[in-house]
C-alpha cells in the first residue's frame, strides 16, 4: 500500500509539473492512507489521460487494477485499445472472455485478441489462437487457430510451445502434421523450460512411452479417410521428408522420472499419478509402495479418476497396504462418478472380485 501512494505521488507531481509548470506538494504519503482517499488519488490526475495519451490511459487501467475498482480499470483500457494500445488490447479481451466484472462477451473478446495479435503481440496471439481452435466468440478454424499458435510458441509463450508440442506429439491430418517424436520433444523442453507443468509431463510421458514412427506404414488405415486432396499434400509431405523417415524416441524410465517429478512438484495430477503408477511397478526407480500410494492419492486428492481407481485395486488387493474394503469401495465409487470405465467392476463390497483396467 506504501508504495501504491508513493508511486501515485510522484505520477502526481510529473502531471502537476506538466500542466501547471511546478511540483505539487503532498501532505499525506503515510502508509495507513484509507483505501477511500487511495482511490481519490487518480481523480486528481486525469487531464493528460483525457488529451489521448493511448500509454497514460492504459496506466490508469493498471492503477485501477490495482485499486480492485475492475469497472474504471474496464473503462481506461477500453480508451486505450481502441488507439491501438497493445496491451490495453490483450487486457481488454480478457475483460470480455472471462466476464467477470462484465458480462461475458467471447465475440467481443476475440476481436480484440485478434487486433493485437495482427500487432505481433505474443499474448494476443497466444489468446486469439485459443479462440479459434475452440471456436470460442468465432467460428472454429483450427487451421488458422494453429498458425496463430506456432507464431506466439515462436515468441516464447510456453502455453503455445506445449500445444504445438501436441500437434507433433499426436500427428494432425487437418493441418498435414505428421506424428513426430523428435519435434514434439523439441517444443516441450522450450515449454518445459519455462517452468510448464503439462509441458513437463508431456516431455515425462514421451520417454515413458517411448516409441518409432515409420513414415511409410503411419495411419495406413487413414488414408481410407481423407480426401483427395489432403492425399496429395500427405504424398507431397512424404517426398519431403522420404518414404522411410523414421522417428525414434527411446524408452527412458529415468528421464521420464524426472519431467513427471518435476511436473508433479507443481501439482499436475496427471503426473503425479503417473510417478505415482512408476514407483509402485519398479521402473526407472527401486520399487517403493509408500511412495507411490503418497503420489497417487496427492492425484486423487484433485479427483483423478485413474488415481481414485488405483486406490482402489491397491487397497482391494492388499499391494504393499492392509486390505480396506471400505476404502476400496468408497475410491473406486468416485472413479466411476467420474467417468473410469473400469471402476464399477471394482465395486463388490468384499474385495472378491476386481478389474485390473487402467
Amino acid at each position: 500500500m506504501y508504495s501504491f501512494i508513493l508511486e501515485a505521488n510522484r505520477i502526481l507531481n510529473i502531471w502537476s509539473e506538466y500542466i501547471f509548470g511546478k511540483k505539487t506538494e503532498t501532505t499525506d504519503n503515510t502508509p495507513n492512507t484509507p483505501i477511500r482517499h487511495k482511490q481519490k488519488i487518480p481523480k486528481l490526475i486525469h487531464l493528460p489521460a483525457y488529451k489521448g495519451n493511448a500509454d497514460e490511459q492504459n496506466n490508469f487501467g493498471n492503477l485501477y487494477c490495482s485499486i480492485e475498482n475492475y469497472k474504471l480499470a474496464f473503462h481506461w483500457y477500453r480508451l486505450a485499445a481502441m488507439q491501438g494500445h497493445v496491451n490495453a488490447q490483450v487486457v481488454l479481451g480478457m475483460f470480455y472472455d472471462r466476464g467477470e466484472d462484465i458480462v461475458q462477451n467471447c465475440e467481443e473478446a476475440a476481436k480484440w485478441f485478434k487486433r493485437a495479435a495482427e500487432q505481433g503481440d505474443a499474448s494476443g496471439q497466444y489468446r486469439f489462437s485459443r479462440m479459434l481452435v475452440l471456436g470460442r466468440g468465432i467460428e472454429r478454424n483450427f487451421k488458422e487457430g494453429f498458425k496463430w499458435c506456432k507464431l506466439a510458441a515462436d515468441q516464447g509463450v510456453a502455453f503455445a510451445q506445449n500445444f504445438v508440442g501436441e500437434v507433433y506429439f499426436y500427428g494432425d491430418w487437418s493441418l498435414n502434421v505428421k506424428q513426430n517424436f523428435q519435434g514434439a520433444i523439441k517444443w516441450f523442453k522450450l515449454a518445459a523450460g519455462q517452468g510448464d507443468s503439462v509441458a513437463q509431463f508431456n516431455l515425462g510421458l514421451v520417454y515413458h512411452k517411448g516409441g518409432v514412427v515409420d513414415r511409410g506404414q503411419q495411419n495406413e488405415f487413414e488414408w481410407r479417410k481423407i480426401s483427395d486432396k489432403d492425399r496429395i499434400a500427405e504424398k507431397q509431405l512424404d517426398l519431403w521428408l522420404g518414404d522411410n523417415t523414421k522417428d525414434e524416441v527411446a524408452q527412458d524410465f529415468e528421464e521420464a522420472i524426472k519431467w513427471y517429478q518435476l511436473a508433479a512438484e507443481q501439482d499436475n495430477p496427471d503426473a503425479q499419478f503417473n510417478l505415482g503408477l512408476m514407483y509402485l511397478r519398479g521402473h526407472g526407480v527401486s520399487q517403493d509402495y509408500d511412495e507411490g500410494i503418497e503420489w497417487i492419492e496427492r492425484a486423487s486428492e484433485k479427483d483423478h479418476p485413474g488415481a481414485l481407481y488405483h486406490l482402489g485395486l491397491v487397497y482391494d488387493l492388499g499391494d504393499g497396504v492392509e486390505p480396506d474394503d471400505e476404502y476400496s469401495n468408497w475410491n473406486y465409487e468416485i472413479a466411476a462418478e467420474y467417468g473410469h470405465s473400469g471402476a464399477r467392476f471394482g465395486m463388490t463390497g468384499d474385495g472378491s472380485q476386481n478389474y485390473r483396467g487402467n
